[in-house]
Parts: C-alpha cells; structure tokens; sequence
C-alpha cells in the first residue's frame, strides 16, 4: 500500500517530552522521509490567574522548544518539514490521539518511555494507553542497544 507520492506516510506527528525515548522518536520520524510535528504536551495546572497559567507554559515549554529545535539540521539534511508546538492539556496520550485525528496525521510516533521510566518498568504509562485504545498507526521506539 503506499499513498500518493510513494509514500505511506505523509504527516508525521512525533510525542515529545524531551526524554532519550522522545528524541529517538524524533528521529525515527524524520527518517521516515514525510512532514514531521514535533509536540510537546504540557500539563494543565490549576493556578490563580490567566497570567499564572501562562508563565507556567512558557516555563515549561521553552526548554523543550529548545531541546526540539536541535532537530532542525537533521531534518534539512534528509529534505524533511520539520517544526515544534506546545499544546496544554490535561493527559498527553489523549491530547496526541485528539491531534492525529483532528488535525489529519498518518502516524504517531512517540518513545517507549517517557520522563518517568523509572516508575514505569517496560513500557510508560502514556504509551501504554495509546497502544491499548488507539486506531491509528502507531510506532513505539525502543531504547537503543
């Protein structure tokens, strides 16, 4: 099967949390050779204000724009769209399902494990959930030997 093109994949969207798990996702993505979206989901907080809830993102997010953007050479290299967001939201494996799916995406590519390894031996909790109750491509990458 391949699309149009020759390629089964055209649009790409990568979990990132700025885990070793997530940047070997990030590069599996872009070896694929499609349009690659690298998100960070950043966990919603209960805070005081609007202005609370901001600085809390950013604070959150620009490290990991940072991290994902060193991925910009790899990507120009092989000829690949690549670029960054940082979405709130409440639980990441949910809120990547819902991008996939609204926003048209051909594949979810996201690490084994994410920042919390060390609580969650095999397989983290948020991967777990989206192999158990998602419909749509899905490639889990593993830890590199």
């Amino acid at each position: 099967m391949s699309s149009a093109g020759g390629r089964m994949f055209r649009r790409v969207l990568v979990g990132f949390d700025g885990s070793p798990g997530a940047e070997r996702a990030v590069r599996a993505g872009l070896e694929i050779g499609a349009e690659v979206v690298a998100v960070s989901v950043i966990p919603k907080r209960q805070v005081e204000t609007e202005e609370d809830e901001r600085a809390a993102f950013q604070s959150e997010a620009q490290p990991l724009k940072a991290q994902a953007e060193l991925f910009r050479g790899e990507a120009e290299e092989l000829g690949v769209a690549y670029r960054f967001e940082a979405i709130a939201g409440w639980h990441p494996a949910e809120t990547l399902a819902e991008l996939v799916e609204e926003r048209g995406f051909d594949l979810l590519v996201v690490g084994r494990h994410g920042r919390q390894r060390a609580t969650h031996p095999g397989m983290g909790r948020e991967t777990r959930q989206l192999v158990e109750q998602t419909s749509f491509p899905l490639l889990v990458v593993g830890n590199s030997s």
